[in-house]
């Protein structure tokens, strides 16, 4: 096999997760496996299954399940202005900031880049496209459940 470009194409993580589920949807099929076109347990890839499986189960905790193509390719038509780098754009769609520190780690050079008014755009048009369900926070703090932390 040969690389005929190297990064040719940058993949979200809904892209992946969703390229995951296809395969395992595929795999389950029992129209392919009884074609043989598929199989459950393919010989000599039992470490490649482990890591499609990890993967899954690591992005299945994560927003990217519900984000769609329409979501990212209007996100990416909003910040076109912000003259952001391909790999930033992809990290603020992987991770979704949503506080101006988050950006720092990034956004190269952002205090040069984007003064706050613009770092608050940013915030806000991850958060008008890609809309957050509110997590409720943890019962435990480092495994310790305390009662009186409501007080």
């Amino acid at each position: 096999m040969e690389v005929v470009e190297l990064r040719a194409a940058l993949l979200s993580n809904a892209e992946v997760f969703q390229f995951l589920k296809d395969l395992e949807n595929q795999r389950k099929d029992p129209a392919l496996v009884r074609a043989g076109k598929v199989s459950h347990k393919e010989d000599g890839f039992q470490d490649l299954n482990t890591v499609e499986y990890e993967v899954l189960k690591y992005l299945d905790k994560t927003p990217c399940q519900v984000q769609t193509n329409e979501q990212i390719q209007e996100f990416l038509s909003k910040v076109q202005s912000l003259e952001l780098t391909r790999g930033e754009k992809l990290m603020l769609i992987n991770l979704r900031p949503k506080i101006p520190v988050q950006l720092i780690t990034m956004i190269e050079d952002m205090a040069e880049r984007l003064n706050e008014t613009r770092q608050q755009e940013l915030l806000d048009i991850i958060r008008e496209t890609f809309p957050y369900e509110e997590e409720e926070p943890p019962a435990e703090v480092n495994g310790i459940h305390d009662d009186n932390m409501e007080e």
